[in-house]
């Protein structure tokens, strides 16, 4: 398993906290992105659709790790295919990617996606979604 992990920074400074200002300090909490490789399986000349966000993260300010598709609407993300499959075809709509398989193809495919976060620093990410393409049943 394949984990792709992007790296940003939010400042956080602190006022009106009590105390003095002497000797102030800033933190700062690197906002990650952890996407998860997929696998699927397909007959020749058929389409699959794959939920690729299902099983991606995202770390938030508070440190803690939550689901993308918890922290953020699909509308807030940018998903795209950044390596199309060698045989098939890709296409995408919302948190969905579609593959088709050629016909008359059998055996091993994949894709890469890409993730961005619409408006944020947050680096984008990839994955890979492993396919395996049968000969179908005759």
């Amino acid at each position: 398993m394949r984990v792709a992990v992007g790296a940003g920074a939010l400042l956080l400074v602190l006022t009106g906290c009590g105390g003095s200002d002497d000797g102030a300090k800033e933190s700062s909490v690197k906002r990650t992105l952890a996407l998860m490789d997929d696998q699927q399986s397909v007959d020749a000349g058929d389409s699959l659709d794959v939920e690729v966000l299902d099983n991606d993260s995202i770390t938030l300010e508070s440190g803690e790790r939550a689901g993308l598709l918890d922290a953020y609407d699909p509308a807030e993300l940018t998903l795209t295919i950044d390596t199309d499959p060698s045989h098939g075809s890709a296409s995408v709509s919302g948190a969905t990617v579609t593959y088709t398989a050629r016909d008359g193809y059998a055996g091993e495919d994949e894709l890469t996606y890409e993730v961005r976060v619409k408006g944020t620093e947050v680096p984008a990410a990839t994955a890979v979604v492993r396919i395996t393409v049968s000969a179908p049943a005759s």
